[in-house]
């Protein structure tokens, strides 16, 4: 575990907040509309935010030419190349950042004088209480980090896609600007270090559960505890420091900033605080709601930009501030516990010991070298086809262009260290090598860790070593016999938390009541917001069933109602994140017709006049801007995408955080669900027609990559229907893989979550460990009997479709429910005489298949079949079948008939 001393790090003062404000102020958002006159109109936006006319455009100009160096390349100068680039919107669209063949489209802004008056109308000017005072200085720049994109694109969307360079816009001026304030405030004294930190071993401890409240506790208190530390950390450095997640628009970190600055605040022109000003939960305004609130969907990793002589510092605070969150969580859980006499003081010190055991914290902190020469130096030792090797890979490429290919007369001596023009001067180019660096060293921190016995190093028994049920390693505070009488004893609350009477722990008892003992009374969540659904809820379309008001088991009717668990996790995210899988780049830069249709212009062409064919074929190197969108897009994909759409399917969801999804659904609608999700995650307009109709609102997409939601739209606040907000998602080049787990709804909890975990694994492995190799999904069937089958299929195979139509024929009544059961006993036996079918290599086994489906089907007909999409749903499947084995041919359509009759049961 990290150290945790104490640290006599000061907080910030207004001059370092002066000094990020600044920066992020160098540009203003329609800069790219009349570039020749963007310095006056940052002028004007410092002095509306309160600089003196002697402090404008004294900003730290460093900052902006690293952030430039690592986020675009070196360009040539414009006017001796001859590369003129504008943006408008409509030739020169927006690209996507992880495939430049995805462009945002709109219609072109129609003056520049129009997007300065946007911008200034939605320019955050704050109340403040003094010119000089600290927090005066800091929340002017929270308020414009926060508030000045979501005012903007509310009035505009187009504002919101304006990129910062018009000859590569893959990156909004919104992350460039945040990239330079980030710069600013890290690169004072000593220059910038990356930060990195992980808490460990969180599946485990999510997976632990006994009911839906204990899936969901597990998942947001380490949500929880993430935000904890990065409210902290951003008290020293500024949120804008976080490259990964994106802190923007998440309504778990907005929270954590409400009683010390929201809801102190006001806009300038209202009465009202900032925190209560924009109450509309469909928006995206701070106080978005305790259901957003309550949403957990941070991952277990954050990489921050800080100043490198106080990284390790930060890097020991911030572990030390979520061990004290959570130490205050423990503290209000033993209190309430005690109270109600459901633990004695003499179990204290065990409980603390527990508790003190739990997290798994490691960080590393690495400075930047001092110059480009110096930080490619770090990959010279790169195993090849590393992430490493890689990056440096994709770094020298660029090099080689700027210091040798481009022509002497066209470079911009801005980027050179010489007057001669022939090395590139600024470490930030190698942003993506850094990087690689810095998460090979944080891997060898957690493979080095530390950590404290679990044992004394002796043997004892008796009662007091009791393991936790569901934990396994911890001893019991309480269970059995004991725990009926103390929970009947306490009344209120605790019978219901506590129906069964297992061994609980200090672990188990924080994630079973922390909701009644810290985020009710502390932070004022109201109890009714804590309603869980059960699992026999879950598994009859009952989402709103209450879990607290559940039946004994004794008195549930007998039902073959199941369960599904959902998994879902993004393809090789690493490898996108690290900068493996990035675009090449001649797909980044701009390339479009001028007003006739016939030249083509922008930067693209200019490269390809000087035949930098080699250049341009390279993979863009990673950069922040890169980062911050992706960082955006997964961000976007959990928090406007997870939520509605897996409770359009009669679902809860349990964990978003970015890439990653678990949740709970009947086994009828999971894989649909699934498909939907994956529809979201890649901004494709299949999505509606996969989602039910209930839901109260519809996804478009503007472009592949893309997603809007009709009831997200420009100036709802004065109740006009404006144009849909779009946002970016993670798009077609990237992809998910799902895990689905499904089980009779008393089957144990967490022994559904762990198999959806194994399916999602199954899906992801290579063929050869009997995988699926990605894009794919996997369901794993556990029959109440005990006995279990695996099956699945890649998305684009024709399994969804097969499986959609049988289900869909089975519900309106034109198949019966039998048929899935007798396709299964029909094929069964071409299985069970493997070698037999495998020694005759031409044994038609499509063929058969077919011939039985089609009888099968007249045998169990119902009322107005219609057998032709059936089979010819099946035909598209068969054909991705071709070139297996026979028997494996036949173990695909079993598997899928299983899967079809298990989530007829639910019907």
């Amino acid at each position: 575990m990290a150290d945790l001393q104490d640290s006599t790090l000061l907080p910030p003062d207004a001059a370092f907040w002066k000094r990020k404000l600044a920066a992020f102020l160098h540009d203003t958002p329609s800069k790219c509309l009349n570039i020749p006159e963007h310095r006056e109109k940052s002028r004007a936006a410092m002095l509306r935010a309160g600089f003196s006319e002697e402090e404008v455009n004294n900003y730290d100009y460093e900052a902006d030419w690293i952030a430039a160096a690592a986020d675009r390349y070196p360009f040539p100068n414009s006017r001796a190349a001859g590369l003129t680039c504008a943006f408008d919107g409509e030739r020169n669209r927006f690209h996507h950042p992880l495939d430049g063949n995805q462009q945002l489209g709109f219609k072109p802004i129609e003056s520049d004088q129009l997007g300065t008056e946007v911008e200034q109308l939605c320019q955050p000017l704050i109340e403040t209480d003094s010119e000089n005072d600290t927090h005066a200085w800091r929340d002017r720049f929270f308020a414009h980090w926060r508030l000045w994109r979501r005012n903007a694109q509310e009035r505009d969307f187009r504002l919101a896609f304006l990129p910062a360079d018009t000859r590569i816009p893959d990156h909004t001026i919104w992350n460039h600007m945040q990239v330079v304030s980030a710069l600013a405030g890290a690169n004072a004294d000593g220059g910038p270090a990356f930060l990195r930190l992980q808490i460990g071993g969180v599946q485990d401890f999510i997976a632990q559960a006994r009911n839906t409240r204990d899936l969901w506790s597990g998942s947001y208190l380490l949500s929880w505890l993430m935000v904890a530390g990065l409210k902290h950390l951003s008290a020293y450095v500024g949120p804008d420091a976080v490259i990964f997640p994106s802190l923007i628009n998440q309504p778990l970190f907005d929270l954590r900033w409400r009683d010390e600055l929201w809801d102190v605040r006001k806009a300038s022109s209202g009465s009202a605080t900032i925190w209560d000003g924009n109450p509309n939960e469909n928006r995206s305004g701070l106080n978005a709601g305790h259901k957003a609130q309550l949403s957990p969907n941070f991952p277990n990793v954050f990489l921050a930009l800080v100043p490198a002589n106080q990284a390790a510092q930060l890097g020991r605070i911030t572990a030390k501030a979520i061990a004290e969150e959570l130490k205050t969580i423990a503290s209000c859980v033993w209190a309430n516990a005690l109270s109600a006499g459901m633990v004695e003081s003499s179990d204290r010190a065990r409980f603390d010991d527990q508790i003190s055991r739990f997290l798994n914290i490691s960080w590393q902190a690495e400075p930047w070298p001092t110059n480009l020469e110096l930080a490619s130096e770090l990959a010279k030792d790169a195993p090849a086809n590393s992430p490493l090797a890689n990056s440096a890979a994709q770094v020298a490429a660029i090099r080689h262009m700027a210091e040798q290919e481009m022509p002497m007369g066209h470079r911009d001596a801005r980027y050179y260290t010489n007057a001669s023009k022939t090395k590139l001067n600024s470490a930030g180019l190698a942003w993506a090598v850094l990087l690689a660096h810095q998460q090979r060293e944080l891997d060898a921190v957690r493979q080095t860790r530390a950590f404290a016995p679990t044992l004394a190093g002796r043997w004892d028994a008796g009662a007091h070593n009791t393991k936790d049920a569901l934990i396994g390693r911890d001893e019991a505070l309480v269970g059995g016999a004991i725990l009926a009488e103390r929970a009947k004893a306490a009344g209120s609350y605790w019978p219901s938390l506590f129906k069964k009477h297992d061994p609980i722990a200090a672990l188990t008892l924080v994630k079973r009541t922390w909701h009644q003992a810290y985020l009710h009374p502390v932070w004022g969540f109201p109890i009714n917001t804590f309603k869980m659904p059960n699992t026999r809820g879950i598994a009859s379309h009952e989402p709103e069933s209450d879990q607290d008001n559940e039946p004994e088991a004794e008195d549930t009717k007998a039902s073959e109602k199941y369960l599904a668990v959902l998994a879902l996790d993004g393809d090789e995210i690493g490898k996108w994140v690290s900068g493996t899988k990035t675009p090449p780049i001649a797909d980044q830069l701009a390339n479009y017709t001028d007003g006739s249709g016939n030249a083509t212009e922008g930067s693209l062409p200019y490269y390809k006049r000087q035949r930098l064919d080699t250049f341009l074929e390279t993979q863009r190197p990673l950069s922040p801007s890169y980062h911050l969108q992706f960082s955006e897009a997964l961000c976007a994909f959990a928090l406007h995408c997870a939520q509605p759409i897996v409770e359009s399917f009669d679902g809860r969801l349990i964990y978003a955080g970015g890439d990653d999804v678990i949740a709970l659904l009947p086994a009828d609608t999971a894989l649909r669900c699934a498909a939907a999700l994956r529809a979201a995650f890649r901004g494709s307009n299949e999505l509606n027609e996969l989602l039910p109709k209930s839901l109260d609102f519809k996804f478009s997409s503007p472009a592949p990559g893309f997603l809007a939601r009709s009831d997200y739209r420009e100036d709802m606040l004065n109740r006009r229907n404006g144009p849909v907000i779009p946002f970016i998602v993670p798009g077609p080049k990237a992809d998910v893989s799902v895990g689905i787990a499904i089980g009779h709804f008393k089957a144990p909890l967490q022994d559904l979550v762990r198999a959806a975990q194994t399916a999602e694994k199954r899906a992801k492995a290579p063929v050869a460990q009997d995988g699926l190799d990605r894009s794919a999904f996997s369901i794993r069937l556990i029959k109440h009997s005990g006995e279990i089958l695996d099956w699945g299929a890649k998305w684009d195979q024709g399994a969804l479709d097969l499986h959609r139509a049988l289900l869909e024929a089975m519900k309106t009544g034109q198949l019966t429910g039998r048929f899935p059961h007798r396709l299964c006993e029909i094929l069964t036996p071409y299985v069970s005489t493997t070698q037999t079918i495998e020694d005759l290599t031409a044994f038609p086994a499509a063929e058969i298949i077919r011939r039985e489906f089609e009888r099968l089907l007249s045998q169990h007909e119902g009322k107005s079949l219609n057998p032709a999409p059936l089979t010819t749903a099946l035909d598209t499947y068969l054909r991705s079948l071709a070139g297996r084995t026979p028997s494996d041919i036949t173990r695909h359509v079993i598997g899928l008939a299983t899967a079809v009759a298990f989530a007829k049961r639910t019907l």
